[in-house]
């Protein structure tokens, strides 16, 4: 993502999206300053979208909105912020389930991946085994959601329900070519300890 060049002029979603996806890598490498340059020049671009461009079903910069409080989430979290981190995650959660439905989603990178993620490693184990219940009412056999579910189980001392957790991820992940210790890739570890 950092080694991208830049979108060429004349695409204004690509070129705010490309600051939002350059925010997260800076954010995910503990190199807050930056990610905080590139969320500034993100919310400089957002308004260079037209208010009638799509993205979708949805109007681009409704899908781009979502950006905003995910970064900042992201942000926080990096800064050692996990009261910020979480409310503005759970901020990113609402204006992506306000999204109209489309295939594939038209936001992504699950908010709610991040926002169990961060719940884990803040050692609130239940309110993240919430947020992985409610996106696996919509994604029954998501990996990402099923491992973070799994962990907060094991986390809260549930050992039949992350067992039975555990083999849906198994199932789910069986072809894979990555392991995976946690939704998100904006937590190194997630698994319980």
């Amino acid at each position: 993502i950092l080694a991208a060049k830049a979108p060429p002029d004349g695409l204004p979603v690509s070129a705010a999206h490309a600051h939002f996806l350059r925010g997260v890598a800076h954010a995910a490498l503990g190199e807050v300053a930056e990610a905080k340059r590139e969320r500034a020049a993100f919310a400089a671009a957002l308004p260079k979208v037209p208010k009638d461009f799509y993205w979708g079903s949805n109007l681009a910069t409704d899908v781009l909105a979502v950006a905003l409080p995910y970064l900042d989430g992201e942000i926080a979290y990096r800064a050692g912020d996990h009261a910020t981190a979480v409310a503005k995650l759970r901020e990113a959660v609402e204006m992506e389930d306000a999204l109209k439905y489309d295939e594939p989603p038209a936001w992504t990178i699950p908010s709610r991946h991040a926002l169990g993620a961060i719940l884990i490693d803040a050692k609130r184990p239940a309110e993240a085994e919430a947020v992985y219940r409610e996106d696996l009412k919509k994604y029954p056999a998501n990996g990402w959601a099923l491992r973070g579910l799994a962990t907060a189980l094991e986390m809260q001392k549930k050992t039949a329900a992350a067992a039975e957790v555990e083999a849906r991820f198994a199932a789910a992940w069986a072809r894979a070519t990555v392991d995976l210790e946690t939704s998100c890739y904006c937590v190194r570890k997630g698994r319980a300890d």
